[in-house]
């Protein structure tokens, strides 16, 4: 892995681990040491309630990007007009599509932006 995303890595791994040990504590603190059927439950719920907080935190950027995917695919049928009409000139075509999109307020971009911000904690969960 580059060094530059090194540092961003780090940070993400601390997170998680400090949301992990937070519900660990949690439910450590509640159960005890007692293990039951053999296992200690509280990294079980502690690992249970890392990905329910994890998936809690994320859900505005997936949001996000559904609703940017569903304004787009509202666009389609515009957008073939377009290119129908400026089949030859793509300059033009370009500066139609994006003078469509800013007067829809669609922005392309956002369909596949929030998968950037979570590959990292992905990543992070491994």
């Amino acid at each position: 892995m580059s060094t530059l995303f090194s540092p961003l890595m780090a940070v993400i791994y601390g997170a998680i681990s400090g949301i992990l040990l937070f519900w660990h504590a949690v439910w450590q603190r509640l159960f005890g040491d007692a293990a039951l059927l053999a296992t200690n439950w509280s990294w079980i719920l502690g690992v249970i309630f890392l990905v329910l907080t994890v998936r809690g935190i994320l859900f505005p950027i997936f949001v996000k990007q559904i609703k940017s995917q569903r304004a787009m695919q509202a666009l389609q049928p515009r957008i073939k007009e377009l290119q129908e009409k400026h089949k030859g000139d793509r300059e033009t075509m370009q500066k139609e599509l994006m003078e469509l999109y800013r007067s829809e307020k669609a922005n392309p971009l956002m369909g596949c932006l929030p998968m950037f911000v979570q590959i990292p904690v992905f990543l992070g969960l491994f």
